[in-house]
């Protein structure tokens, strides 16, 4: 009797959990994911077709281009399907991050 309460309980608080979570995600408008710097502007062309192909199957898509910030930096931004996340920016930062994706919220 007892053990079935907890397992209950259990169920009930991890369900929870799992809402709040959802509901943060909700809240993030602005995402940047961060990539990493390419120096050379053609090597961050061919770059960004690995990354556009990385983040299509995560369910991004309408890359508006490519754009240079002041620091150097290329800045590429997007908008997801996903209804909980509007539109991300994607700064490569360093090279040597090149395979992995960070996903932050904006501030």
């Amino acid at each position: 009797m007892k053990k079935g309460f907890i397992l209950i309980e259990g169920i009930i608080v991890i369900t929870l959990m799992g809402l709040i979570f959802l509901s943060y995600l909700g809240s993030l408008n602005n995402i940047i994911i961060l990539i990493g710097k390419i120096e050379n502007k053609n090597r961050a062309y061919s770059h960004m077709d690995n990354v556009r192909r990385k983040l299509l199957k995560r369910k991004f898509e309408n890359f508006n281009g490519i754009e240079e910030m002041e620091n150097g930096n290329i800045k590429i931004e997007t908008r997801s399907v996903k209804s909980n996340i509007k539109k991300i920016k994607i700064i490569f930062i360093e090279e040597k991050i090149e395979s992995e994706i960070y996903v932050y919220k904006k501030e």
